[in-house]
């Protein structure tokens, strides 16, 4: 019990106990991440906007989603070189991608498997006739004349 009477004798005798300084943080660098990434926001912005004009153009997607990756690509490459690529950029790179295989499907589709199914099937393109004429149309003006030949 003497100990702990020395240490409260000591603690009073001082007027109160030593001050306990906190031991300092290492100073960090400033982080280049709390600063906005313009390249990476506007490729996100690109990438949903592709989206929207696609009803306009299939083209404007098709520009979109590549313009959407390569700012994607310049915000790691170009802006944050050393550090990981950002949450933006790395959606706007998925969203690209399946805006691209979207409208890469879409072609095949259209001048590949719909031109092979219209020579297969009579009956499908019986039907295709018919919905064309409603709106003053032939088979032969949707332009796969020149590609496949048919009539």
């Amino acid at each position: 019990m003497e100990n702990h009477d020395d240490f409260y004798q000591e603690r009073q005798s001082n007027g109160s106990a030593s001050p306990q300084t906190e031991p300092e943080l290492p100073k960090l660098p400033p982080s280049q991440t709390t600063q906005p990434n313009k390249f990476a926001a506007l490729s996100l912005m690109i990438s949903l906007l592709s989206y929207v004009l696609c009803c306009c153009h299939p083209y404007a997607m098709i520009a979109g989603c590549v313009l959407s990756i390569v700012f994607a690509i310049f915000s790691k490459v170009i802006v944050e070189p050393n550090h990981r690529m950002r949450k933006q950029a790395v959606a706007a790179i998925i969203i690209g991608a399946i805006g691209l295989f979207i409208i890469l499907g879409s072609f095949v589709y259209t001048y590949v498997i719909l031109p092979e199914l219209l020579e297969t099937n009579p009956e499908l393109r019986n039907m295709m006739d018919q919905m064309l004429q409603q709106y003053g149309l032939k088979l032969s003006d949707l332009g796969l004349t020149i590609i496949y030949g048919i009539r």
